[in-house]
């Protein structure tokens, strides 16, 4: 009888595994919804600037992130933040694991 083969993880997840890496970003945290109207709910996003190019970083709706959203919302807080950064349908996200107002 043959060995079992374990199942691969699909191209797409393996795509996000591989991209994601480990990053602390320092910037300005606002509110998706509220400061920048591009979207329908409520969500922590971090803009951060780079030699003048701006980068906005949206925020995994964990425990971390809902816990700081009351700072945010309807007004944005200078921030330095840890976790992991995944690029996912172009779009930059953020699994935050730490987030500390400046």
């Amino acid at each position: 009888r043959p060995p079992r083969s374990t199942p691969k993880p699909s191209s797409a997840a393996s795509d996000v595994y591989k991209r994601q890496e480990k990053k602390t970003l320092t910037g300005e945290a606002l509110c998706l919804k509220c400061e920048l109207k591009k979207s329908r709910t409520c969500q922590n996003a971090i803009r951060v600037s780079v030699d003048g190019k701006e980068y906005l970083y949206i925020l995994d709706q964990n425990k971390v992130s809902r816990q700081f959203h009351g700072q945010v919302c309807q007004s944005t807080v200078k921030v330095s933040a840890e976790g992991s950064v995944a690029e996912i349908d172009g779009k930059l996200e953020f699994t935050a694991t730490a987030i500390k107002a400046k």
